[in-house]
């Protein structure tokens, strides 16, 4: 049975249990802050108060705790006031937005009327008003998601960088027609070669790493066959250093073909084991990624590195649109997207809205600089080296095939038309993506 009558306590004020033993005196129903306390407690008022060892994100995800305590302590220099923050209804059914600090000094504000993230960042503005300094919110549970995206100001800082990172889907469901006529030639191109490769073959998959390339390659291929559904199984192996942001994009591409339906369920994540029986029949493999990008214990090199497999002696890519058929003794590793440059695909991407990993665009993120390069510190797992201290710089990564020898790099190229610009500026060259020989296509096949 709901309370419906809270004593005035869920008026539209920032409350403090000073506050609420004040108001409680004035209706004569608390003389001791001591009553004051046990009368909020059968209220019903007040959820538990929380600390750095029971935040969630939306997702029930524990946060990275090196981040976690460089934020802490981070803040703790700066003398800034921590709040543990968490959205709790009232007694009443009414949302409201609850803080603690450390001591666990409590505050709740009630809200009202529609709930989103704007409405949200003023009340944490009231709540940093009220104590009439700066402030940093930790938030838990489903008020992690709604501030995502938000940014900090002077006087409430949030701490997101800790959680790990969600990925949100916003490409348009309905197939868009290329106003590029270039973009629409190489677009033509590559869905004909998948839609042949695909004719020809009894068992094949699509290979999707979650590069850009990848990423533009599964979207080609959902598009060559819409409305129908594509006549490939999706294979998400393991790379080398796979990184928070990768498995969460894996995740969300991996629901996102197998909640919609698509492929009938036949979605497939594979471990090495499992790759050396369930793929001894595939006959061709859509890739967008060279071989060395994956680690030695992924499905797919487990399949590569088989003698016993069609796939170990197929050829490195189709270079021949006419010279399609697989026989029984050569698989095809298909790359419909060899003919494609760097920079056609970042416009190729922002043209169709295509999702990627967010990685590629900067932002402010926490690394570490070592041996003159910038290394993110986004999994938990990270160790820092002696004398090694976590900064915040604007970076992003180039390329996921150069992420693990590389790092990240400088910049400030947040969406797909700067960071064309910031190539062009570099002098990118339009290197195709097939750059190899007759002689390197053997040797690689053999």
């Amino acid at each position: 049975m709901q309370t419906t009558d809270l004593l005035g306590l869920d008026a539209d004020l920032v409350w403090t249990t000073g506050k609420a033993f004040a108001h409680l005196h004035t209706l004569e129903t608390a003389f001791t802050k001591r009553t004051a306390e046990r009368r909020l407690q059968s209220l019903g008022l007040l959820p538990e108060p929380l600390d750095e060892n029971h935040l969630v994100d939306e997702a029930g995800r524990r946060p990275n705790p090196l981040l976690l305590s460089w934020a802490l302590a981070k803040w703790r220099k700066k003398r800034k006031r921590v709040f543990f923050c968490q959205l709790k209804d009232l007694p009443t059914g009414q949302p409201c937005l609850h803080a603690n600090d450390a001591r666990q000094t409590r505050f709740w504000i009630p809200l009202s009327g529609k709930i989103d993230a704007s409405v949200l960042m003023a009340q944490l503005s009231r709540l940093q008003q009220e104590i009439d300094a700066p402030i940093a919110v930790l938030p838990t549970g489903e008020l992690a998601g709604w501030l995502r995206g938000e940014s900090s100001t002077e006087a409430v800082e949030l701490a997101l960088g800790a959680f790990l990172p969600v990925i949100k889907d916003d490409a348009p469901r309905t197939v868009s027609v290329s106003n590029d006529l270039h973009l629409k030639h190489l677009e033509d191109q590559s869905i004909y070669m998948i839609r042949e490769a695909l004719a020809e073959s009894n068992a094949a998959v699509l290979v999707y790493t979650g590069s850009k390339s990848s990423s533009v390659l599964l979207h080609l291929t959902r598009k060559a066959f819409f409305p129908a559904l594509p006549p490939v199984r999706l294979l998400l192996p393991s790379i080398r250093h796979e990184c928070p942001e990768l498995s969460a994009l894996k995740e969300h591409v991996f629901t996102a073909m197998n909640g919609s339906g698509e492929n009938n369920g036949a979605s497939i994540t594979m471990t090495a084991a499992e790759a050396e029986t369930d793929l001894a029949k595939v006959d061709i493999v859509l890739c967008a990624d060279r071989p060395e990008l994956f680690s030695s214990d992924s499905s797919l090199a487990a399949v590569f590195a088989s003698n016993e497999t069609p796939l170990h002696r197929a050829r490195y890519e189709i270079g021949d649109l006419l010279n399609i058929r697989a026989s029984e003794k050569r698989g095809l590793n298909a790359i419909p997207l060899s003919q494609w440059t760097d920079i056609e695909l970042w416009q190729y991407i922002d043209q169709e809205n295509i999702t990627i990993l967010p990685l590629y665009f900067t932002e402010s993120r926490l690394v570490v600089q070592r041996e003159g390069k910038y290394l993110l510190v986004n999994d938990a797992a990270f160790s820092l080296q002696p004398g090694e201290e976590i900064i915040e710089k604007r970076v992003r990564m180039v390329s996921l095939n150069e992420y693990a020898g590389q790092g990240v790099v400088a910049s400030n190229a947040t969406t797909v038309p700067e960071i064309v610009l910031e190539l062009s500026a570099a002098g990118a060259k339009p290197t195709r993506r097939a750059a190899m020989t007759n002689t390197q296509r053997t040797s690689a096949a053999e």
